[in-house]
């Protein structure tokens, strides 16, 4: 998008439609709270990359779907435990190639809001795709670091 389309839409969720845009998780599937153990799934609304849950308890507050702000009506965010839950575009034990997922291989941006209300390490990943080569790993990711 440009910087127009971006600044238009920068209080409202998107649609999953606009132009250039690869992928959109909106974690909107959930009931917030609530029992959300039949989904196993969020939903790429930009394309067909789904993304697979993995270790959420998915009951109660915490690693589950909770309120999340307000743009529209209705609006929940994914609530992660900072132990185990993770959502996997792909089968983590295949190896695939980011353009095999749709994802760009030269450029890239990423956004994401995230809440961090306990940090347990020296460094974590919101987003990002990575290749395990033996003794180095290739890729990219999106977050943060003591060092």
């Amino acid at each position: 998008m440009c910087q127009s389309e971006i600044q238009g839409r920068m209080n409202a969720s998107l649609e999953g439609n606009e132009n250039g845009l690869v992928a959109y998780y909106d974690f909107e599937e959930g009931t917030p709270s609530g029992t959300n153990t039949a989904l196993t799934e969020v939903k790429d609304k930009a394309g067909t990359n789904h993304g697979t849950m993995n270790g959420f308890a998915k009951t109660g507050s915490t690693s589950n779907w909770v309120d999340g702000q307000r743009l529209v009506s209705e609006n929940t965010a994914l609530n992660f435990d900072g132990l185990n839950d993770v959502v996997f575009l792909s089968n983590p034990s295949t190896t695939v190639s980011a353009g095999s997922l749709g994802l760009p291989t030269t450029q890239i941006t990423l956004e994401a809001w995230i809440r961090v209300e306990t940090l347990t390490s020296a460094w974590g990943c919101a987003v990002g795709f990575t290749q395990d080569n033996g003794s180095f790993e290739s890729g990219w990711i999106c977050g943060r670091s003591d060092g």
